[in-house]
């Protein structure tokens, strides 16, 4: 397993393996974060979904989501003001600390005088921390459709896959292509926009030797109060 602030490449290499058949380069628009998930979701037997989700002021917001139903979780955070990824994140957990919600549909999870509109499609939550400062967090979070479907088997696969994706926002890469593409990923999804128009605000903002990622994570950070379209 690597340590924290290694960067597996040779684990970015089979995922692309598993997602391109093998070929030897990346197809247009591959997403390394995209692939972690979906390969995080065929390597975790319990796992029936997976998401990075992002909570700032106040709202949850899962940009890479293997299920939309995801998004009425995230709903539910944000109209509630409560919730285990909200929660979380005004405790500030420290970097790849992880919690377990057995049952998704117990009152006490969402609070008790506000019962849910509707049963939860998923009713198990695991939830890795993978940045969380001044009550915002970044998370790797997996969903089962039945209630206490997460045990330690699931803690010690997902770590890997925690690790990879803590790598890829937060880790300046020597891969400087890499870096950029992924930064326009993340700004188009947390925005809402075109790649065009994300790559453009990228480059107004991206100074000389600046990392893609970091200049892509201060200009998102103020927007996630900001009610902007889904990501399909």
């Amino acid at each position: 397993m690597a340590a924290d602030g290694d960067d597996p490449s040779s684990l970015d290499e089979a995922l692309h393996r598993v997602l391109a058949g093998g070929a030897g380069h990346r197809p247009r628009g591959y997403d390394p974060l995209e692939a972690t998930v979906e390969v995080c979701l065929a390597s975790v037997p319990a796992a029936e979904a997976v998401a990075i989700s992002y909570v700032r002021a106040g709202r949850v917001r899962s940009t890479h989501r293997t299920d939309p139903a995801i998004a009425e979780f995230d709903r539910w955070h944000t109209e509630r003001g409560r919730g285990p990824l909200l929660d979380a994140a005004f405790i500030q957990p420290w970097r790849r600390s992880f919690f377990a919600v057995a049952d998704l549909a117990a009152d006490a999870v969402w609070g008790a005088d506000t019962p849910l509109p509707a049963a939860p499609l998923f009713r198990s939550l695991h939830s890795t921390t993978l940045r969380s400062a001044c009550g915002e967090r970044t998370a790797l979070d997996l969903y089962a459709r039945t209630p206490r479907a997460f045990g330690v088997d699931t803690t010690v696969l997902v770590d890997m896959f925690a690790t990879r994706v803590s790598t890829l926002l937060y880790t300046p890469d020597d891969r400087v292509s890499a870096r950029y593409d992924l930064a326009i990923t993340t700004i188009g999804r947390r925005l809402g926009i075109e790649p065009s128009a994300a790559e453009r605000l990228l480059l107004v903002n991206l100074e000389w030797s600046a990392d893609p990622m970091v200049v892509a994570d201060r200009l998102t950070c103020h927007t996630d109060d900001v009610e902007t379209p889904e990501p399909d």
